[in-house]
């Protein structure tokens, strides 16, 4: 069971990031960025289109990763985990930072935090079956995973929400922290993934 946990904790990236583009990204970028609502919608859309490339050639690395002296040496999922967590822990944080106007800014922290992302799940997705050859150790796997999944989906609604409450929704000190806290929370997860 304890490995099983290990092993699901990078699902927080996975549940917390969709969770929440679609419940704060959109209004933070459009209330304190600033940004046009459609430039925003314009702006995801493009980098869905090039995160397709960059997982692309993630995958193409991270089936290959163990042929370099890196990839002998830490593994080749464990590599692509260590690049994906330090990703994350600074660019949630930089994502919720005001800069007014400045879609450039907004685009590369989202590029780079989706890349940080696709670091994470494309090792994460092969573990399940590198770690167990049993099918019912892979259902445990993968039942921890989906309770770690709702717990972040969970998190990500909820400790903003808080925020808000306590500290007004006027400023954007709330998303900012919870940036702050997130960044920090899903890269302890993907380290303890790591780790495991």
């Amino acid at each position: 069971m304890l490995r099983s946990l290990g092993y699901a904790m990078t699902d927080l990236n996975g549940s917390a990031w969709g969770t929440l583009v679609g419940s704060y990204l959109v209004l933070f970028l459009t209330t304190f960025a600033e940004l046009n609502a459609g430039l925003v919608g314009t702006m995801l859309f493009v980098l869905k289109i090039l995160d397709m490339l960059v997982c692309g050639a993630i995958g193409g690395v991270s089936d290959h990763l163990f042929r370099t002296r890196i990839g002998r040496r830490l593994g080749r999922r464990h590599t692509l985990f260590i690049i994906g967590a330090i990703l994350t822990l600074i660019c949630f944080p930089l994502l919720f930072s005001v800069q007014v106007g400045s879609y450039w800014w907004y685009f590369i922290v989202l590029f780079l935090l989706d890349t940080a992302q696709s670091f994470n799940n494309i090792a994460y997705e092969t573990l399940a079956t590198e770690m167990a050859d049993n099918a019912n150790e892979r259902v445990k796997l993968s039942s921890v995973r989906m309770f770690i999944a709702v717990f972040g989906t969970f998190a990500v609604t909820g400790l903003p929400a808080i925020l808000l409450s306590v500290l007004g929704k006027d400023g954007a000190e709330a998303y900012t922290l919870s940036g702050i806290i997130f960044g920090f929370a899903l890269c302890v997860g993907t380290l303890i993934t790591y780790f495991t």
